[in-house]
């Protein structure tokens, strides 16, 4: 269909090309866990994330009333992130027929995500071991965040 006019595809990852939801699940539910709480279904989860991990705690604290902020929200925000940096990829899958589409394309493809780039690559690593991407990058310092322009050039 874009066959010359396309000169590359780059995908997002989360939502996109894999299910991560049960692996974000697991890593909002830890801090969670550590302050009595309940955890949250994966589909509460689903309606929490989208525009980073640091605010999706923050709305699932406050659901349980929880206005946690400063040293408190930082130990949270850590334990988050130590659970899904040991845990990225436990649930998380590629969608049906990803794979297959992935191979078919005939222009360069990659990935740009707002997730830490170490994430990224660890998804990728083992996720799509025989996809040969020309691009994966995540979130690293010095990089602007998507949708900057920048990123469209």
């Amino acid at each position: 269909m874009y066959e010359g006019r396309c000169k590359a595809v780059l995908f997002d990852l989360d939502g996109t090309l894999v299910n991560t939801i049960g692996d974000i699940t697991g890593a909002i539910n830890a801090p969670l866990s550590d302050k009595g709480l309940l955890p949250l279904p994966e589909e509460k989860v689903m309606t929490l994330v989208g525009h980073g991990l640091k605010n999706a705690l923050h709305r699932a604290l406050s659901l349980y009333g929880k206005d946690v902020e400063g040293v408190a929200f930082d130990h949270a925000y850590a334990q988050l992130s130590s659970h899904y940096t040991e845990h990225p990829v436990d649930k998380s899958y590629p969608y049906d027929g990803i794979i297959d589409m992935l191979d078919s394309l005939k222009v360069p493809f990659g990935i740009l995500s707002n997730k830490d780039d170490a994430l990224v690559q660890t998804i990728v690593a083992t996720l799509f071991p025989a996809v040969s991407f020309s691009f994966v990058h995540g979130l690293r310092e010095g990089y602007a965040k998507k949708p900057d322009p920048r990123w469209s050039t």
